[in-house]
């Protein structure tokens, strides 16, 4: 990382489960299977950690756009709608 940039957010691997929605065995199998980016610490047997713009990179290249007028008859997702307001906040639940 270059002297003066901004230090990204590392996210263990049971926080980005969470923000994607899976189980922390299926980032473990995609980091084993090299189909996510992620960072060894101290090593190949170090832990494992996944940063926060990759996360958000993955969201994005996974959004399907809705058809026209289903957004009014999908109701309310609540859930969606607050873990994107955590990715917004950096991925900080408690900043508030």
């Amino acid at each position: 990382m270059e002297e003066g940039s901004e230090v990204e957010r590392l996210l263990d691997v049971r926080e980005a489960a969470t923000l994607l929605g899976v189980k922390p065995a299926t980032l473990y199998q995609w980091a084993y299977q090299r189909r996510i980016p992620v960072v060894k610490l101290l090593g190949p047997r170090g832990a494992l950690r996944i940063r926060l713009s990759d996360i958000r990179r993955i969201i994005r290249g996974s959004l399907r756009p809705a058809l026209l007028g289903s957004l009014s008859r999908a109701g309310s997702h609540s859930e969606d709608r607050s873990t994107i307001a955590i990715l917004d906040r950096g991925g900080d639940e408690r900043s508030e």
